[in-house]
């Protein structure tokens, strides 16, 4: 289930709530569900009275997405997720919520939304925040860059609850888990060096750097620095060609 959250009101196009992208063909939101389908996974995409307290068409902009989503109807829509992705962690001084503990409550409280579903028993939900850069915004929306690993990350989210090992040797790229590991983007490394999405600063990442050649696959270019050797660029071109034409226009849009 991919989901967006706006705590406040931006107008009629981006109301208070949640967003659930609904894998309407055509639409900005589909690629979302291209990804999962990539991954072996099924988007859930029907929303239905049976599984919501108010009807649909409160929230169907006919889009391709279910604007300002209460908090009652998404989670009874989720209860038969297996995984959930949130695709914002941001906090800032416009929402009141620019510190360490006000971002931390503001996140956590999103999440606990969803206590009582599979995917909050099973510590299935992710934001995209694991990959931050010094402004404190996330490498996510670069994922263009690399689309395999973004691809890597959803099939080893979504192969979880199957215990399957097929991704056993890769370490989440984008995704972070926000009930274990961490939500919102006003850490610091510097404070808390050992926090799952801390900010880094420009001068750590650059002392990371000991080749003007980074690994893209390890690293992305944020995060660490290693020179790049043919046998793994090898290694990672017939991926890059068998998912370009499925997942490379991810944020085209």
């Amino acid at each position: 289930m991919w989901l967006d959250y706006y705590g406040t009101s931006y107008g009629a196009t981006s109301p208070k709530g949640f967003v659930i992208n609904t894998c309407k063909a055509g639409s900005a939101s589909y690629r979302h569900c291209e990804l999962i389908k990539a991954a072996g996974g099924l988007a859930l995409t029907e929303f239905t009275p049976a599984s919501a307290t108010s009807s649909p068409d409160l929230y169907d902009k006919k889009n391709g997405q279910l604007l300002g989503v209460s908090d009652a109807d998404v989670k009874a829509f989720a209860k038969d997720a297996d995984m959930i992705v949130i695709a914002n962690n941001y906090c800032g001084t416009f929402s009141k919520t620019g510190t360490v503990d006000t971002c931390a409550k503001y996140w956590n409280d999103v999440v606990a939304v969803f206590q009582g579903t599979k995917a909050h028993t099973n510590d299935q939900i992710y934001d995209i925040g694991r990959m931050p850069d010094p402004s404190g915004g996330t490498g996510y929306f670069e994922a263009s860059v690399q689309p395999e690993a973004l691809l890597q990350d959803m099939i080893k989210a979504t192969e979880n609850k199957r215990n399957v090992d097929t991704q056993k040797g890769h370490n989440f790229v984008f995704l972070r888990k926000m009930i274990s590991e961490g939500v919102g983007n006003q850490v610091k490394c510097a404070d808390k060096p050992t926090a799952v999405g801390c900010i880094p600063t420009v001068s750590d990442l650059a002392a990371k750097c000991s080749d003007a050649v980074t690994n893209g696959v390890d690293s992305m270019g944020a995060t660490d620095c290693s020179p790049v050797s043919s046998s793994s660029s090898l290694r990672v071109m017939p991926l890059m060609a068998a998912l370009s034409a499925v997942i490379a226009c991810l944020f085209a849009l």
